[in-house]
């Protein structure tokens, strides 16, 4: 990462952004809390909406506690788990995840957390993966107001959220719909993500999620844009089997920008919580990754 994207400066925000401080409290041994401004609860679709859209398509963009809106740091846009049915855009910030925002916050990252629609609360596939894409536009086209550098978009997703990242950067069909360029996004990072069809989409179609479908990560093997990095952990058993099987194919397709890790000594919820630790392997991987890459 440049040294001089590091520089926390004073903020410069689009009249009408409002900034919130957030303090929360973390465990001793993962990150502390830190200051930093969110501009909270911003609506990134319009048009005629559900009321349901209304309210979970919002995003949060959390922002080091100085900076310029010139500064050109990368964004992180992370997307939370829950299994398509719960979750909620404060993942990255709570205590069972090791408060692991406030870590990629001080390596001068800014974090993005979208909500998007959920699996039997009004909305199906497709609708979520819809808001996943929107939220991703929408960062693209407004993010450099806040110190974002339009060519270093990432992004991230664990478990339901790493299986949505996916999504966006296998299946052409999201982007398309609603005329965004996938060139724009720099990379993709996903964390324990389900590379099968996943168990709530199988659910509301019927079938089984060992199923290899049009809302599988695996029905979209093929050659596209952005480097891939996908992790598992040692711990998540078929998980490792089935990104594997997805890094594979991908490479045999002639990916030459996929990369698959098994992390020792995780389950499922480690996956994001060490990454709030002082030291740890996945957050490392990740900022290396950012350094690396940026969109043409």
């Amino acid at each position: 990462m440049k040294k001089n994207a590091l520089v926390l400066l004073a903020l410069l925000v689009p009249a009408g952004a409002g900034f919130a401080a957030t303090t929360p409290p973390a465990p001793a041994e993962y990150a502390t809390a830190t200051p930093h401004r969110i501009v909270a609860d911003v609506p990134y679709k319009s048009g005629d909406l559900t009321v349901y859209e209304q309210e979970r398509c919002k995003l949060d963009i959390h922002l080091p506690l100085t900076v310029t809106a010139d500064a050109k740091l990368p964004v992180l846009i992370h997307l939370y788990g829950g299994g398509l049915t719960s979750g909620d855009k404060g993942e990255a910030w709570n205590d069972w995840a090791g408060h692991f925002g406030e870590r990629f916050l001080a390596a001068g990252v800014i974090v993005v957390s979208p909500n998007y629609r959920l699996g039997g609360q009004g909305a199906q596939f497709p609708d979520y993966i819809r808001d996943a894409a929107a939220a991703v536009a929408w960062v693209d086209r407004h993010i450099a107001a806040y110190g974002g550098d339009r060519r270093r978009i990432f992004v991230s997703g664990f478990s339901a959220g790493a299986y949505l990242a996916l999504m966006l950067a296998l299946d052409e069909r999201w982007y398309g719909e609603i005329g965004f360029d996938p060139h724009h996004v720099a990379g993709y990072i996903a964390l324990s993500g389900q590379t099968f069809t996943h168990s709530q989409v199988a659910t509301e179609r019927g079938i089984a999620k060992t199923e290899i479908t049009d809302a599988a990560p695996l029905g979209h093997v093929g050659p596209g844009p952005g480097p891939l990095l996908l992790f598992a952990g040692s711990e998540e058993g078929q998980t490792i089997v089935n990104n594997r099987l997805l890094a594979e194919r991908l490479q045999a397709a002639g990916r030459a920008d996929v990369t698959f890790e098994v992390m020792p000594g995780r389950n499922h919820q480690a996956m994001v919580q060490f990454m709030g630790r002082a030291e740890d392997e996945i957050r490392a991987r990740i900022l290396a990754f950012i350094t690396a890459h940026e969109a043409p």
